[in-house]
């Protein structure tokens, strides 16, 4: 992902966080579907004195996700998204029936996700752009973070 930043928002306990985000490639075009091989998610509690240390958060450890579920071709924009009027192609609600994630106010949470694009890790020895694969930016693992300060 170009530019990548971790988002910091709030998130109220016991509840519930829709994320979004525009997901580019090293070109700077926004991800599609297609350009997408699998996807995760992972909560963590981040530790206040630590800035290293993280505890996974029960049932919200890398949690397959469905590329078409939380990609979108096209970019969206409407009363959800207020950053610009660009838009978005990212979007995932952590799920709390089964597995409460946010549960601790006055602390704060990692939610982490990891696209894995078409062709990374492939054993070719270079990808479509003549670029040894080891090293071609487009192949490597796209990694969001969002940080959300749980309030009461």
């Amino acid at each position: 992902m170009s530019n990548a930043a971790s988002i910091y928002d709030t998130v109220r306990k016991g509840g519930t966080k829709t994320n979004l985000g525009r997901v580019t490639g090293w070109d700077g075009v926004a991800v599609q579907q297609a350009d997408i091989a699998s996807a995760e998610y992972s909560v963590y509690l981040l530790d206040a004195d630590d800035p290293d240390a993280r505890t996974v958060v029960s049932g919200h450890d890398g949690v397959a996700l469905t590329v078409a579920d939380i990609i979108h071709d096209a970019l969206q924009t409407g009363a959800v998204w207020t950053k610009d009027a660009t838009g978005y192609n990212f979007q995932h609600t952590v799920p709390v029936k089964n597995y409460p994630a946010f549960t601790t106010a006055g602390r704060s949470y990692l939610v982490e996700y990891t696209l894995t694009p078409v062709g990374c890790g492939s054993s070719s020895s270079s990808s479509s752009s003549g670029i040894p694969a080891a090293e071609d930016p487009d192949t490597q693992p796209i990694v969001l973070g969002f940080i959300l300060a749980c309030i009461q």
